[in-house]
């Protein structure tokens, strides 16, 4: 039986990993996210399905190198699907207003003082 891996070592070859390879910006946002480690099992914080297939397509490499460099072959990784905690961007009128008002609520007096129309 392989000794276990520890946070600490995954972390730090995870660093390593994104220092030494040519990944794109996705890839290195979403391995230096926390990680968690089960025995040797790795566990990436996700936050979206596109995450989860762009890991896929790197998966096999970096966990060759892992096992590799850690010198375990049991090393395996699980995702865990974390809801993004930041507020979406206000993209329409409407919602760029709510945006507003919400931080000025004087904007909502001022809209139905002058007769706005604040749907569009």
């Amino acid at each position: 039986m392989q000794t276990p891996i520890t946070q600490e070592e995954v972390r730090k070859k995870l660093d390593q990993y994104i220092s030494e390879k040519k990944v794109s910006n996705t890839i290195k946002i979403i391995l230096s996210k926390p990680i968690k480690v089960f025995e040797n099992q790795i566990q990436l914080t996700i936050t979206n399905s596109v995450e989860i297939a762009m890991i896929e397509n790197v998966e096999v490499e970096l966990l060759g190198y892992l096992r590799s460099e850690l010198k375990n072959t049991s090393i395996s990784f699980n995702y865990q699907i974390s809801e993004d905690n930041e507020e979406r961007r206000p993209y329409t009128a409407e919602e760029k207003f709510k945006a507003m008002a919400k931080k000025n609520p004087n904007l909502l007096k001022l809209a139905e003082e002058f007769g706005l129309d604040t749907d569009h």
